[in-house]
């Protein structure tokens, strides 16, 4: 349930039943308040999500569990909500609240990056997961910079730390959220620290992969294929051919892991991991354009064929591709050996 907006929040120097509020009496107000904010997001978005789910949004949750966050992160989870919830219920002074306590949650983070101490703490790092959060929901400059900015710092604080710190606890379930959010990333961007092999297996020393972790695992192999490409146009005619090939080689390798991958996953949830059924308004204006939808068990079994999927869509194209530079600029001689086909 959203909690509703009070007309008149109680101010410093207020009377009440001949009892002056003071200011630490307001505090504990104002965080009551943000706390109810806080369940109320959780509520309406992540329902079933629990400090212990494995889906790479655990780490949100952890927020609630902290009897004092540093005012980073408390800012910054409040923004957040605020931001989601006023989207979602149209309430235009949550929507103007929610900027203001972004400000305000950019200026605390930067003070706790500037502390020694703090630099190297969770709450500072999940502050900046929050922070880059808003900005995939709200990007009040319209532009990919300031998620950028803080993607790049969260990146650079885990670097910092080393993959051993991310083993287990809160640290881990962080280390699962940035993971995601990375590895998509990293498909833009074409590198990421993540891609190697300490921070591929460290980090999951004590707790096995999930299926999701395990698919970033396919996804980070992208990144290098990508880079692949990228450099094959200053390629040297004469190996030029042999690298294509060696290319389309790994991106059916790819494509067979993900198949294999779906398997694998259908057996280990013991279920069907999607069904098709009508779409209900299909043929209605401004409805749904395709007239057969996806359903789905939970949340994490659609999230995770979401994100299979997308990979999956991409190899075939990048594939012919690759084959269409094969014919039109070598005249490479293929043997059955070389054992290439299409998707």
């Amino acid at each position: 349930m959203i909690p509703e907006s009070q007309p008149h929040s109680p101010r410093e120097g207020d009377v009440w039943g001949g009892t002056m509020f003071s200011s630490s009496y307001l505090s504990l107000i104002a965080a009551g308040q943000r706390q109810q904010m806080f369940v109320a997001y959780f509520d309406q978005f992540h329902p079933s999500l629990s400090s212990t789910h494995t889906d790479g949004s655990a780490w949100m949750k952890y927020l609630l569990t902290i009897p004092c966050p540093s005012k980073a992160l408390e800012k910054a989870g409040h923004a957040v909500s605020l931001a989601r919830l006023g989207a979602a219920t149209g309430c235009q002074q949550m929507q103007k609240e929610n900027l203001e306590l972004y400000t305000q949650a950019l200026q605390s983070t930067q003070r706790a990056l500037w502390d020694s101490k703090q630099v190297y703490s969770d709450e500072v790092l999940e502050a900046c997961m929050f922070l880059a959060v808003y900005e995939v929901f709200e990007c009040p400059n319209g532009t990919r910079e300031a998620f950028l900015s803080h993607h790049n710092g969260c990146a650079k604080l885990i670097r910092m730390r080393g993959p051993s710190a991310f083993s287990d606890g809160f640290a881990h379930s962080i280390f699962q959220g940035f993971r995601l959010i990375s590895s998509l990333e990293a498909l833009q961007s074409k590198d990421t620290f993540l891609s190697d092999q300490g921070w591929r297996d460290i980090p999951f020393a004590k707790v096995p992969k999930v299926p999701l972790q395990s698919l970033l695992d396919l996804i980070l192999d992208g990144p290098k294929i990508l880079e692949r490409v990228e450099i094959l146009n200053a390629t040297a005619k004469e190996k030029k051919a042999a690298c294509t090939v060696d290319l389309i080689k790994d991106c059916i390798a790819l494509d067979s892991k993900l198949q294999a991958f779906i398997w694998d996953l259908k057996a280990s949830e013991g279920c069907v991991l999607y069904w098709t059924v009508p779409s209900s308004n299909y043929g209605v204006e401004g409805s749904e354009i395709f007239s057969l939808s996806h359903q789905f068990p939970n949340v994490r079994i659609a999230t995770t064929m979401m994100l299979t999927w997308s990979v999956m869509a991409l190899l075939p194209s990048g594939i012919c591709n690759l084959y269409q530079d094969l014919v039109e600029n070598t005249t490479l001689t293929l043997t059955p050996e070389d054992d290439l086909k299409v998707i």
